[in-house]
């Protein structure tokens, strides 16, 4: 997991040469948080919806190609959730 320096990912953070280019970066991600956080509940209820239609059809020859990638598409919702900042 990527450490976090007040409530931001390490990898967005990265590219900032200087104290100054990461404060301003911080201001611009704070002037944002209202759309990010209606694109971080857009994400949570795709997740949610996810977990909760598991097609269990165990009938299906390729159920175990089904659930594999249900398993991979909540793992990568799941990091993408991590790169939003936290409070």
């Amino acid at each position: 997991m990527a450490k976090r320096q007040q409530g931001l990912p390490k990898e967005l953070i990265t590219d900032c040469q200087t104290q100054e280019d990461k404060d301003a970066f911080r201001q611009q991600v704070a002037s944002a948080m209202p759309v990010l956080d209606k694109y971080k509940k857009a994400i949570e209820v795709r997740l949610q919806k996810s977990e909760d239609n598991r097609e269990t059809d165990y009938d299906c020859p390729s159920w175990s190609h089904k659930q594999a990638d249900a398993n991979g598409y909540q793992r990568a919702m799941k990091d993408i959730l991590k790169l939003f900042p936290r409070p």
